[in-house]
């Protein structure tokens, strides 16, 4: 009699468990769906990268601090001196190792300190 009153418990106690776990799974894959269409809706805002700045065809205003003509090699093609030293006392780009991106910042600032003395006299 006991082992017959028993087996209804242990069958209500796992049906009761499957629904809670059920309950779980569901609400977990609504909150993950949640926050993979806040990730959508940020990347339709528009983020600037240095691709942006290489790939950058706007005409520059008389304010920009050099003409293309007088600017060294190594700026990309439509940059500006200005956009050329924010890229540089920024952070390491992705893709760059810190100590590639370390070395390619001394170089280059000097070499912009050694346009600079150069573009006074």
């Amino acid at each position: 009699a006991e082992g017959e009153t028993f087996l209804p418990l242990v069958i209500a106690i796992m049906a009761l468990l499957a629904v809670i776990s059920l309950v779980v799974v569901r609400h977990l894959n609504n909150r993950s769906q949640e926050f993979d269409s806040q990730w959508v809706v940020q990347e339709d805002e528009t983020d600037h990268t240095v691709e942006d700045l290489f790939d950058s065809k706007e005409d520059h205003n008389a304010l920009d601090t050099s003409s293309d003509d007088s600017l060294p090699e190594y700026i990309p093609d439509g940059w500006t001196l200005d956009q050329y030293r924010s890229w540089i006392d920024g952070p390491c780009p992705e893709g760059w190792a810190e100590e590639q991106w370390s070395t390619y910042v001394e170089t280059h600032t000097q070499a912009l300190a050694e346009h600079n003395a150069s573009a006074q006299d």
